[in-house]
């Protein structure tokens, strides 16, 4: 059995997008806050969540200003739907005899009052801030072994570097330099992709790395039922199972069988008591 210590390094970048969107509502008279609205990066607004997706909404000061009904053009009244605006309708008794009745959607007036402005013939347009925050992130393992990276990355590790910074430096760790150099180029690329857009702002950033041990048991010879792939190469599983995370989870993907109470071939569930 050998131990390896294996690395999971995750950087992330905080930030968020913005845009206004124009929305109306009924107007019935009353203050209105019109003037000069501000900029976009000007308007205030704050994250609800830490570190997480999500959109947060609100009023642009200033941005409101009142207008003539678009559907009615300021006469508050639409044509009946149901009468087509000719104020009857016609029915049909049992016997198939037709006759025109006076429309009781629009008491045969053939108009109703419009929905959209509520029948004053005036709205209210303002504009919306819609922000989206989010927490774009790239990752990479250091592990010597042939466990697949994405079980290292699911399972429990110990955190042994957390810095966040409202701009972060390369991330040091003598123990893995290409750990190191794997920051710089994150960094770089987040520069590119995040930093240079001005539709984008970057609030914050933050390295965290979690050391992950693993166990490499190598079995005795005719432990392990497959020495060969389907394909005749060796295969890098046979007569081998691993032992990894905090939490000791097991992978063992040549495994006789299935027990009773896991699937040692996936790792997902099973762990070492």
């Amino acid at each position: 059995c050998t131990g390896y210590p294996s690395y999971y390094y995750k950087f992330q970048s905080f930030g968020e997008t913005r845009h206004k969107e124009a929305k109306y509502r009924p107007y019935h008279d009353g203050p209105v806050d019109g003037g000069t609205e501000p900029d976009l990066w000007d308007v205030v607004c704050h994250p609800t969540q830490d570190w997480a997706e999500h959109e947060v909404t609100t009023k642009v000061p200033h941005s409101e200003e009142v207008k003539t009904c678009h559907v009615c053009h300021g006469s508050g009244t639409v044509s009946c739907d149901r009468c087509g605006g000719s104020g009857s309708c016609t029915e049909t008794d049992n016997d198939g005899n037709s006759r025109s009745v006076t429309c009781h959607s629009c008491n045969g007036s053939g108009r109703k009052t419009d929905p959209t402005c509520e029948g004053s013939g005036k709205l209210l347009w303002y504009k919306m801030l819609i922000a989206y925050f989010g927490a774009p992130g790239l990752d990479y393992v250091v592990e010597f072994t042939d466990l697949p990276d994405f079980l290292v990355k699911a399972c429990k590790g110990k955190e042994i570097v957390c810095v966040e910074e409202k701009k972060c430096g390369p991330v040091e760790l003598k123990q893995s330099p290409s750990l190191c150099q794997k920051s710089k180029e994150f960094l770089q690329r987040h520069r590119e992709e995040l930093e240079s857009d001005d539709r984008i702002r970057v609030l914050k950033q933050r390295h965290r790395i979690s050391m992950i041990p693993i166990w490499e048991v190598v079995l005795k010879p005719g432990d392990g039922d497959v020495e060969k792939d389907e394909e005749g190469k060796d295969d890098p599983f046979a007569n081998k199972l691993f032992i990894y995370g905090e939490d000791k989870r097991v992978y063992f993907p040549r495994y006789p069988q299935k027990c009773c109470c896991c699937d040692c071939m996936d790792g997902a569930n099973c762990t070492v008591m």
